[in-house]
């Protein structure tokens, strides 16, 4: 091997490549799994009293164990069969058409929704159950299909990459053990070409299965810590918490933040302020496919609170028939509901995309630019 590397010195940097790739994906794969099992663990002792036919599975597949595709897999199976229990929870609790007088919706232009929901609160049987589910109507049922959504994305990633020969066998080796593999090439030349396969395979499963994986966390991140902290958020301007062993219902006042809609720049980085966080934009691509031109972001030291990384789908799109524009982020399409908005994100009206299948991608917020 040593003397393969004075011929072929590129090697050495292949292989380091190979292991980054594997050690990023199998952090994903872990990031992915204990925050599945950690909503699960909060969410389970909460219905398992009156719904214990509604409780969610754990996910059990090691990543050094197991296959990467048995992963996925897994992973598709527990969400699948986590969303017919928690519609069931709901029509069990009756809440498939909402609290009475207050349908799903904007929950904002009802001046009497705290009152109504403060009522349904006070009668319910099991008001832990009730809160998180009428959370999940009214607000989370969102995270969910964007969580489910992603791990569809990363199982047709995986069928995808399974095609090629190296690609298929980095995908079923067991324990995702792919060192081995290329340790067994002849020399030199096969190494190099091994490696490079090798590379190429990873990197498609860091894009397109591992990236969506964890996109798919850190929304689970956001589950937990509302089910953790019993506070569930409905609307903009309603609140749902838990004092003692007591829910209640209050009044948010909205602040709106100096920074929305605006670009930053720190370090060599920019990143869009969105709904008062600062999400990173990956790359020029994705920052060409969005805005006007690269003048108007602002120099600053402080992009805090900052979320994660703007999603590679992030785009601009156009419903037909409706001829609404909207922003593709985070697994939603997101109403920009002026062209005063639209130009206050400095979007670009040449980057619209025309769509006719944006009937299959969930309803996320209104984008609104605060005044």
């Amino acid at each position: 091997m040593l003397f393969d590397d004075i011929f072929y010195p590129g090697n050495p940097g292949r292989r380091a490549d190979v292991a980054n790739l594997r050690a990023d994906i199998r952090s994903a794969f872990y990031i992915f799994r204990s925050s599945w099992n950690d909503c699960a663990n909060l969410l389970n002792p909460i219905l398992i009293t009156n719904h214990p036919d509604c409780t969610l599975s754990l996910i059990n597949c090691n990543v050094d164990s197991d296959c990467l595709q048995m992963c996925v897999e897994e992973f598709n199976r527990v969400l699948v069969d986590a969303k017919p229990k928690l519609d069931k929870v709901v029509a069990d609790i009756g809440l498939t058409q909402g609290i009475p007088g207050l349908p799903p919706g904007n929950l904002n232009l009802d001046p009497d929704a705290m009152h109504k929901i403060s009522m349904f609160l006070a009668g319910a049987v099991d008001v832990s159950v009730a809160a998180f589910a009428s959370w999940y109507v009214y607000s989370a049922f969102r995270f969910v299909v964007m969580v489910a959504n992603y791990a569809g994305a990363a199982i047709s990633g995986v069928a995808e990459i399974v095609g090629g020969l190296i690609g298929g066998m980095v995908v079923g080796a067991v324990g995702f053990v792919i060192t081995d593999m290329i340790a067994s090439a002849i020399a030199g030349a096969v190494e190099r070409k091994e490696l490079n396969e090798a590379i190429d395979a990873l990197t498609q499963i860091k894009n397109n299965v591992a990236d969506p994986l964890l996109t798919a966390a850190a929304r689970l991140g956001g589950i937990r810590q509302a089910v953790q902290d019993g506070s569930y958020k409905v609307s903009d301007t309603l609140l749902i918490v838990k004092v003692g062993s007591v829910y209640q219902v209050i009044q948010l006042v909205p602040q709106p933040s100096l920074q929305e809609a605006k670009r930053l720049h720190k370090n060599g980085a920019l990143y869009l302020v969105l709904d008062g966080i600062s999400r990173h934009i990956k790359d020029p691509a994705m920052y060409n496919n969005l805005f006007v031109d690269w003048n108007g972001y602002i120099d600053t030291n402080d992009v805090d609170p900052m979320g994660a990384e703007l999603p590679g789908e992030t785009s601009l799109a156009k419903g037909l028939p409706d001829g609404k524009v909207y922003l593709i982020v985070d697994g939603t399409k997101r109403w920009i509901t002026s062209p005063t908005v639209f130009n206050a994100f400095h979007f670009d009206w040449n980057k619209i995309q025309d769509k006719a299948n944006l009937l299959n991608i969930p309803d996320g917020a209104e984008i609104v630019v605060p005044a």
